[in-house]
């Protein structure tokens, strides 16, 4: 009974914890949230966390094969040349003076992104950056060390973890969404314009670390 509280304490923690951790997904929902308002937002997440499902999933059954895609350096590159197009195209989509972006509006702005494209942009956003396979895959080794290798304790700690990641997105989606009615038109390109840096930042330096041996 205690490796089941232990994985659900530890799950929760994790969680949480995670939700909070600045990277790529994280300014992308919170721009999602803004512009497009909550269902968007947590259509985009609940692709995201499909992806991670699929990962844990991968770590938990084959270990071995997904240290080799951790291994490859050509994962890095294909996925540090789509997380930087995705960049590309946030970036190129904020301007300044263009009309659709002159008022905003205090209800969302309807999504160019049909609902199943959101979630999957969600999905390969989170999916192609090849540091959270290598995250799930150690700390499936490192989890399952700490629970004695007992499966039903292991399934409850990641289970939990992706819950309460999910929910507590959820809470950061519903404060981003009442931001809307302090954006300007400038601040909104403006911050349209930061996701874009951060992912095609994110994405060369995914690059760099297969070409120049970088570590982090």
């Amino acid at each position: 009974m205690a490796l089941f509280w232990d994985a659900f304490l530890y799950g929760t923690l994790l969680g949480v914890t995670l939700s909070f951790m600045i990277g790529p997904v994280f300014l992308v929902l919170l721009e999602t949230s803004i512009r497009n308002g909550i269902k968007a937002a947590i259509t985009f997440d609940a692709g995201v966390i499909i992806a991670d499902a699929l990962l844990i999933t991968a770590a938990f059954f084959g270990t071995q094969k997904l240290q080799e895609l951790v291994d490859n350096p050509w994962v890095y590159r294909i996925g540090g040349i789509a997380i930087a197009g995705f960049g590309v195209y946030s970036f190129s989509k904020a301007r300044l003076f263009k009309a659709s972006a002159l008022a905003i509006p205090t209800t969302p702005i309807k999504s160019t992104l049909p609902p199943h494209k959101l979630l999957v942009k969600g999905f390969l956003l989170n999916f192609l950056n090849v540091g959270v396979m290598a995250y799930w895959l150690t700390m499936s080794v490192v989890i399952s060390e700490s629970l004695d290798h007992y499966q039903p304790a292991v399934v409850i700690f990641f289970v939990t973890s992706l819950g309460s990641y999910f929910i507590t997105d959820i809470f950061k989606i519903i404060f981003a969404a009442k931001l809307r009615r302090f954006m300007t038109p400038r601040r909104m390109v403006y911050l349209e314009r930061l996701v874009g840096l951060v992912l095609m930042a994110f994405g060369v330096l995914l690059i760099l670390k297969q070409f120049w041996g970088l570590d982090w």
